[in-house]
């Protein structure tokens, strides 16, 4: 009997490997959504890190430096960033974005902000502040919150404080971000959901094999399966003489078993994605039986006609009066 019960685990394709598989879904969907925000940090290399210049291109989007002399006690804002004019080493003017925590470290080059006209040889300068971050384009919508307050144009403005700025610390492409976001979350629901079917199907495997000794019908449930499968193709959805299986749900049950069956269709914005019998079982359990090929109702309606030949007391088709009677049936 331990072979026949090892037979039917190996047919259904029982097992914790699909329910691993649908783990490393899980874990990939997460990765997916939390790489963007970590890997940059992982990627960042001081040691690599370019001098920040405003008005080169070729630097736009990399990992840079700047050190800062002299910063404005003004900022120009959009939602929680901060923006900031400042005064480098060579002594140009440059847009740097950073936390206001970050800024209130910066006290000698707040106060030499207001004194470096004076101080033409540079000997009162603080010590420059290095940050590190990432150079990015000034877009007009930043440049005009900055020229407003300096009352410049646009125009002016640019030619002060080149055609980028600098971002301090590292951070992903927004639209990359949500991509890989919105691509995780499809594996992570997708692996959970998997893994959720494999498990029930486990148990429906188990559940069956277990039912079949209770009732004694091991031994013939297990040849008449095999004696069909000698001659007819594999599927889904077998219909034998005394016996109905549902390799998709693991389950394997006589036809007297079988109370209510109807064909149950699956629709996505009003258009059939799918359709399959419904069998409802005496211990209230579900059994899908799925035929093979795109014409399916043809197919439904023979194996449902198949179920009432077999069971004639089986109730046929989804009414709500077989609703209520099936619901009586199985009240415990």
């Amino acid at each position: 009997m331990d072979d026949i019960k090892q037979g039917f685990r190996r047919y259904f394709k029982a097992g914790n490997q699909g329910i691993i598989l649908s783990l490393i879904a899980c874990i990939i969907g997460i990765g997916l959504m939390t790489l963007p925000r970590v890997m940059p940090k992982l990627l960042a290399n001081k040691n690599s890190a370019l001098m920040f210049n405003a008005d080169d291109s070729k630097q736009d989007g990399k990992y840079t430096y700047i050190d800062i002399i002299a910063i404005d006690d003004y900022s120009a804002y959009q939602g929680s960033d901060y923006y900031y004019v400042a005064v480098d080493t060579d002594r140009l003017l440059n847009v740097v974005k950073i936390d206001q925590s970050i800024y209130n470290q910066m006290k000698e080059q707040q106060a030499y902000w207001s004194t470096r006209g004076d101080d033409t040889t540079g000997e009162l300068a603080p010590k420059p502040y290095r940050l590190y971050g990432v150079q990015k384009y000034l877009s007009d919508e930043h440049i005009n919150a900055i020229a407003g307050a300096y009352n410049k144009t646009n125009a002016e403005m640019r030619k002060y404080v080149g055609s980028y700025y600098f971002s301090n610390g590292v951070e992903s492409n927004k639209d990359t971000v949500k991509v890989l976001f919105l691509v995780g979350i499809v594996f992570t629901i997708g692996g959970a959901v998997s893994a959720f079917e494999c498990n029930k199907k486990n148990k429906n495997i188990e559940k069956t094999i277990a039912y079949l000794e209770s009732t004694g019908r091991l031994y013939e449930a297990w040849n008449e399966l095999q004696t069909y499968l000698q001659t007819h193709k594999d599927s889904y959805c077998v219909i034998l003489d005394n016996y109905v299986v549902s390799k998709q749900n693991g389950m394997m049950r006589p036809y007297e078993d079988i109370l209510w069956a109807y064909r149950y269709v699956m629709r996505r914005n009003f258009v059939v994605v799918n359709q399959y019998a419904l069998c409802r079982l005496v211990d209230g359990d579900k059994m899908e039986l799925t035929p093979p090929g795109f014409g399916k109702k043809g197919a439904i309606e023979e194996i449902l006609n198949t179920i009432a030949m077999k069971n004639p007391s089986v109730l046929l088709g989804y009414t709500n009066e077989n609703q209520r009677a099936y619901n009586e049936m199985t009240k415990r």
